[in-house]
This record gives structure tokens, sequence and C-alpha cells, in this order.
């Protein structure tokens, strides 16, 4: 998967339109200082040639080096993950917290007003563009109410960072006791973490709520109640266990995507993460950055849906056979 990833995305970066040269050299460079550029960036060989050469550094865990940036991609992506994954793992927290129980609720007390207000939740997730959530958090809990400090990154500027030591301002600001940044790293978590929980909600409550409909639907779940035990327990011990299976399918899916980088989202929030790293990398057509970059997005797919398929064994022993 990862050598057939590799190809598309090599195929694709250099068969759109646009060139890094363009960017590289500027508007007033002229021909022969653009050929030579082509030259030193080894763009002047053929696809096949170039295909070659950037396995070859793949197989040495080289991933090249940024047009944009002039470092290494690798160094890059080890650079911005952090604030990604932090932002990420925080709003999946949330989003399984609130979604998981909104959903298996909605599907216990159906057609109640709990499971009308599932419904809409999830509509409403899936049909506000996130854009469009973003801005109007900003505006009412920034701009007009001053409720949190403006969208400008993990800290604020007056907070001096802690030392680095995992990357994660929460952990690294806990180590390093330093509480004022601790409590300027979370409150500029609110309002990103908001949005993207809000997004990740819908499709965990939506599907949350129609497996348990179908697990309180089968037969055996019918005879349980039968012999007397405590509506509680079916729920919560027999019904809910069986339920999670496609839930935890969708969380990973979720959290796989989120984990590739939210564009729009650390984009709006001046976010130092993977979305802002992609997206400069595509608007300057960095070849290096973006091949690296879509290579650790199926990396972080496939690891997720490793653990999910263990996971799944552990939940449902018949998957094991």
């Amino acid at each position: 998967m990862l050598l057939g990833v590799t190809l598309l995305t090599f195929v694709l970066t250099r068969v759109l339109p646009g060139s890094p040269i363009d960017q590289i050299a500027g508007p007033m460079a002229s021909q022969a200082q653009r050929q030579a550029l082509l030259v030193h960036y080894g763009l002047d060989r053929p696809l096949w040639a170039q295909y070659v050469a950037y396995l070859r550094g793949l197989a040495q865990g080289d991933l090249g080096t940024s047009f944009v940036t002039s470092r290494p991609v690798a160094a890059d992506l080890a650079a911005f993950f952090p604030a990604t994954m932090e932002l990420t793992t925080v709003a999946m927290l949330l989003a399984v917290l609130l979604g998981v129980p909104l959903g298996v609720w909605g599907a216990v007390r159906q057609g109640s007003w709990v499971d009308h207000v599932t419904r809409v939740l999830a509509v409403a997730g899936v049909a506000l563009p996130v854009f469009w959530v973003s801005l109007v958090l900003i505006y009412l809990c920034f701009y007009r109410w001053h409720l949190v400090p403006p969208p400008m990154g993990r800290l604020g500027a007056l907070v001096t960072p802690p030392p680095t030591v995992t990357g994660f301002l929460l952990i690294d600001s806990a180590l390093a006791r330093d509480w004022a940044a601790l409590g300027d790293a979370a409150r500029q978590l609110i309002l990103p973490v908001a949005v993207l929980a809000f997004a990740a909600v819908a499709p965990l409550a939506r599907i949350a709520r129609t497996s348990m409909l179908d697990v309180l639907a089968t037969p055996y779940i019918r005879a349980t109640r039968s012999l007397g035990v405590p509506w509680r327990s079916v729920v919560w011990t027999y019904a809910l266990r069986n339920a999670m299976l496609p839930v935890l399918t969708m969380v990973a899916i979720v959290y796989g995507f989120l984990l590739g980088g939210s564009v729009l989202v650390e984009t709006l929030f001046a976010w130092p993460g993977m979305g802002r790293y992609a997206f400069n990398a595509i608007s300057g057509n960095d070849y290096p950055a973006v091949q690296g970059f879509i290579l650790y997005a199926t990396v972080v797919y496939l690891v997720i849906f490793v653990l999910v398929d263990l996971v799944s064994a552990l939940l449902d022993p018949r998957v094991q056979t």
C-alpha cells in the first residue's frame, strides 16, 4: 500500500499544473537560472529516474528536502506533528466522551427528546462547514464575548514556552511545572478543539445510535430481558460491547482523518500543525513536502487500523477465528 501511495503521489504532484521553480526562482529569474535550478533539484531527469531516486532515498529514511523551508521533510514532519497530535487527541477524547453516550442514550430512549437532540446534532455536525463554525466561534467567543484568547497558535505572544521534552505543550508545561504556560496552552485549545469535536461527534453519535438499535433488536437481548436481568446491565454490559465494533471503526476513520491534518481549522487558528504544513506545501508546489505528508498520513491510517483490528479481536472473540 505504501509503495502504491508513493507512486500515485509522485505522478500526481508532477502532472498537476504549476512548478516549484516558479516559487523558488521568482518572476525576475532568467531562463538560464531556471534551468540551473531544474538541474540542481534533479527535475530535468525523466520521471522514472526521479521516482527511482526517490525510492532510494526512502529506503535510507530520506524523504527529501523541502523546496519551501529548505529543511529535510522528515525534520519538518517531526516538528509539526506534536501540534496536530495534541489538538486532535484532545478533540477525539472529547468527541468520544460526548458522541458515544449520546448515541447510546438516543437508542435506548428511542423517540424521546434525547433521541431527537442526538439526531439533530448528528445532522448539524455533518451539514455545517468546519470553516463556518470556526469563524462563528471566533467572532462570538473571542471578538464579542472575550471568553477565549485570540486565535494565534498554541501559546500567546507574551507566554514563554516550556522546555521541549515531548513536543506536547500540555505535557511539557506540566513536567516543567509552568502553570502559566499550561493554562494558556489549555485556553488556546478551547476553540479548535470545540470545532473538531463538534465535527467528530456527528458520525460517532450516529453510528453509536444505529449500532445500538440493531443490537437491542437481536433475539439474545430479548431473551436476556425476559430472564429478568436489570435493564441497565442489559444495555451497558451485554448490548454495548457488541455495539462498539462499528463505533470503534468510525473512531479510527475520524481520528486518522484528523491526524492527517485539519487544514481549514489549523489555518484559521494559526495552528502550527500538519494541516498548515500541507497547505503551504501544496500552495508552493513543494513536491518532497507533499509526498512526505501523504506518506505520513498513510502510515497513520495503517497503524490506527492495525490497532483497531487488535482491539476488535479483544471485544469480539469471534474475530479471532
